[in-house]
């Protein structure tokens, strides 16, 4: 029913107060693409033939674009359905590529987390390094003062004899 209803033939095609189908094409058995017209809006729908889903949003400025190639005879009907059908599968791709772009971008933030994480691990292993240097520069002073008393000891005794 659907699709006897968004395919008429003329160019009219179907009007409502708010809505218009601009264009329709059939793309296989009970499976159509329409344009539709709401608001000054440019909506690509698909329409099989118990659902209808939203492809996406056509801008003015490409409509435009398919209908000037149209008129002015620069691009015939073929080149412009190509276009539409590019576009298509753009909107129809849009999900898969909104999932890589999160992969990449989670990709990414996990290389900055261990490289963060690998900066701090060396800058704690180089704090670490220091302290021990500290630690073995103190541990030497203090053995040269104890031998330094035990030398003035000795001195002291031998004085006191």
């Amino acid at each position: 029913m659907t699709i006897k209803f968004l395919g008429s033939r003329g160019r009219g095609l179907v009007k409502g107060k708010y809505l218009r189908v601009k264009d329709s094409l059939y793309v296989g058995r009970d499976k159509t693409i329409a344009l539709v017209e709401a608001g000054g809006r440019f909506y690509l729908v698909g329409v099989a033939n118990q659902a209808i889903q939203l492809l996406g949003t056509i801008e003015q400025d490409e409509l435009s674009l398919l209908q000037s190639e149209e008129g002015s005879g620069g691009g015939n009907m073929k080149s412009s359905v190509s276009k539409l059908m590019s576009s298509v599968k753009k909107f129809t791709n849009a999900p898969e590529e909104l999932r890589k772009a999160q992969a990449v971008s989670k990709e990414e933030v996990r290389k900055e987390a261990v490289s963060k994480e690998a900066v701090s691990k060396e800058a704690v292993r180089k704090e670490a390094v220091r302290k021990e240097a500290k630690e073995d520069e103190i541990d030497r002073m203090m053995q040269s003062i104890q031998e330094r008393k035990g030398r003035l000891r000795k001195k002291d005794d031998g004085e006191e004899m």
